[in-house]
């Protein structure tokens, strides 16, 4: 008699589980939190093609470099200058424009400074 309340008592409780598979669970509700603004970098403006200046753009395409993809642009001025990594001993400019350029055949990667007047100013390469 045991036994059978013991198999009974599992199988009440087996039954009760499975039952409770199949019950939508309440979900507590989420609200959602407000987006933080990303600052960006105080000095760096991203530029779309069309906002860089002219002189850059044609110092650019005459340029060795002129066959590679122009993939971002940026005009730094203040706090973003002193991140630049420079090789040249030439003081910083007030303004540089950043032109990151990628040769898709190569896949090589480079950063080009330019400064307002539309000279190279200095070249970060990455490969």
């Amino acid at each position: 008699m045991k036994r059978i309340f013991t198999l009974a008592f599992v199988l009440a409780i087996f039954w009760s589980a499975r039952a409770q598979e199949g019950v939508p669970q309440e979900e507590p509700e989420v609200t959602p939190q407000e987006e933080l603004p990303v600052e960006p970098q105080a000095g760096r403006k991203k530029l779309s093609e069309e906002e860089i200046p002219q002189l850059i753009m044609e110092a650019f395409y005459q340029s060795k470099y002129q066959g590679m993809t122009l993939t971002e642009a940026y005009e730094l001025k203040g706090a973003a200058l002193e991140d630049i990594p420079t090789t040249t001993q030439d003081p910083k400019p007030e303004v540089l424009y950043e032109l990151q350029v990628t040769d898709t055949k190569s896949g090589s990667f480079a950063i080009l400074y330019f400064t307002q007047e539309g000279t190279l100013y200095d070249i970060a390469r990455k490969v």
